[in-house]
């Protein structure tokens, strides 16, 4: 609580200055009158009038910014036009120091690179290809275009970060927590590990927050159905924990979620309570790989607040251009865990390798 004393010669005059310095909301305390030899206004030989007041909240001046969904949103949205800006900048000016440095190369190196470009490889990541590429290349075999393409995918490979599968054989309990936006296949791809699981008998829970949406339930009983598994369904981020604390010892837990719009700050806000679990959780953004490559580092950008810890691609085979995927997780600086490539449960589904990441972005 603030408290604070007014003086001035009028009662109204004191009243007046504790709402503008207070707002309406303030409480007068207390009320006196002060004779002539005791206050500030004595020397003009008038009583002062001293009004305490009190407010439950600092001052407007003071009292720091309100951050509300609404006005994150608007913040998030200027800093992703500005970032898309510095981005489109960067671009241009990478495209150009590539264009420069591939000067006098060849055309092994030249169509390579025109291949990579049209693959929805960045230019920045292209340069910073090139560069490693000529450390390792002559400038003989710059002119060999078998010798050059073997040598780009050794170092795209070197390049990529990947995470490895969800739990190793061995590994303490984990919790696998799957978000992302509507329609990209968490579900699914949910499902399939699980089977995987059931498959080489290992221990595993299945859990959904998803419980609202019409026919999400059911789709994933039905997933359950034919694993041999059950599903728990949580509406709470509370009530996820209860179910966690059940899990055997030695077992992975497999969490879906929700769709969640990445525009939205206060669905994303709905996410960040997984974070405060109390436990070790693997989060894995599920992102669809035909999404246009501004989108995807938007979408990483956004999520980030759970936060993320692993990328997970699906759709796989609905797009040909893979190179997107690769600048996303440079963007992003987050390692990719899985890739699918189907609707199959439990196939259709393949642990992220360097060297399989770079065979699909040469295409």
């Amino acid at each position: 609580m603030r408290i604070k004393t007014f003086e001035a010669f009028e009662m109204a005059e004191a009243l007046r200055a504790v709402r503008d310095a207070m707002g309406p909301d303030a409480v007068i305390l207390a009320t006196r009158e002060i004779p002539k030899h005791q206050g500030s206004g004595g020397l003009l030989g008038r009583p002062i009038v001293q009004v305490t007041a009190a407010i439950d909240r600092a001052d407007p001046e003071e009292a720091e910014p309100r951050i509300t969904p609404f006005n994150l949103c608007r913040l998030q949205d200027a800093y992703a036009e500005l970032r898309s800006s510095f981005s489109a900048l960067l671009e241009q000016t990478s495209r150009r120091a590539l264009s420069d440095a591939l000067s006098g190369t060849g055309p092994a190196l030249s169509n390579l690179f025109e291949r990579l470009a049209a693959n929805g490889v960045e230019g920045r990541d292209s340069l910073e290809l090139l560069t490693a590429m000529k450390r390792r290349l002559s400038a003989h075999d710059w002119q060999r275009e078998e010798v050059v393409r073997e040598c780009a995918k050794e170092a795209l490979a070197d390049m990529v970060r990947t995470a490895g599968p969800v739990a190793r054989p061995g590994d303490a309990p984990a919790v696998a927590v799957f978000v992302g936006p509507t329609g990209v296949g968490k579900t699914t791809t949910v499902a399939k590990l699980a089977a995987q699981r059931v498959q080489r008998k290992e221990p595993v829970m299945l859990v959904t927050l998803d419980t609202r949406r019409v026919g999400a339930l059911e789709q994933i009983q039905s997933y359950a159905r034919a694993i041999g598994v059950t599903v728990y369904p949580a509406v709470s981020a509370g009530q996820l924990g209860d179910l966690l604390s059940r899990r055997k010892e030695g077992g992975l837990v497999l969490v879906d979620t929700p769709g969640r719009n990445h525009l939205d700050a206060a669905q994303i806000g709905e996410l960040g309570e997984l974070g405060r679990l109390g436990l070790p959780v693997q989060t894995h953004l599920v992102l669809a790989s035909h999404i246009r490559p501004s989108d995807l580092d938007a979408m990483i950008d956004r999520f980030s607040a759970v936060p993320v810890d692993r990328l997970l691609f699906t759709k796989m085979d609905e797009t040909r251009a893979y190179g997107g995927i690769f600048s996303a997780m440079k963007n992003g600086n987050k390692p990719i865990s899985y890739l699918t490539n189907g609707p199959r449960v439990p196939d259709d589904i393949e642990v992220a390798t360097p060297q399989r990441l770079a065979e699909l972005v040469m295409n």
